[in-house]
């Protein structure tokens, strides 16, 4: 998994970076039935390509009719297709982990990932902001910009806004306190 029976339920699990995230993916994972997908950036990088690059005006005239709606359902079923076909599995379920504020950070709609798995279920972890912004600078300074507390500030803030965003939309989403 993911796979085309299943990849419209996955489990999503977010929050900001450090929050336990990668935990409850690796705990998850150890499931026989569960396909644990790595996080990447292949379904953020598909749905900028098609929705927002240098070509995408061109690609919604050509190909979509000029539609955008259609040239987003394109996106989302591209998204779809590209996790089956690097993360192939025959697994009942598969759960990936999807963090940092996805539409503020990664430049996809929360409403995106709504449309695109619309059975899935979502895990919002969090931890103590004490603990998290101070692990956030030690840690991810090294490879970004949180180097200082308000940049680690700003991307806590975002992880949990869009997490909260989709309970309030009305998603299934569990709340676990790391």
């Amino acid at each position: 998994m993911p796979n085309p029976d299943n990849i419209a339920s996955p489990i999503l699990v977010g929050g900001a970076g450090r929050s336990g995230t990668t935990w409850v993916l690796k705990v998850l994972g150890l499931h026989p039935d569960v396909q644990k997908v790595h996080e990447n950036s292949l379904a953020y990088t598909v749905y900028r390509e098609i929705c927002a690059s240098w070509w995408a005006q061109e690609f919604c005239r050509e190909q979509c009719d000029g539609d955008p709606q259609r040239r987003e359902g394109v996106a989302m079923e591209a998204m779809r297709e590209a996790l089956c076909g690097v993360f192939p599995s025959s697994r009942a379920r598969w759960v990936m982990k999807v963090i940092w504020g996805v539409e503020s950070t990664w430049g996809v709609p929360l409403r995106v990932w709504a449309e695109a798995f619309p059975s899935a279920r979502y895990i919002h972890c969090v931890r103590n902001p004490l603990d998290t912004l101070a692990s956030m600078m030690a840690y991810l300074g090294k490879f970004s910009n949180m180097q200082s507390l308000a940049a680690a500030e700003q991307s806590y803030l975002r992880g949990h806004r869009d997490m909260l965003e989709l309970a309030k939309l009305g998603f299934p989403c569990l709340r676990l306190r790391l």
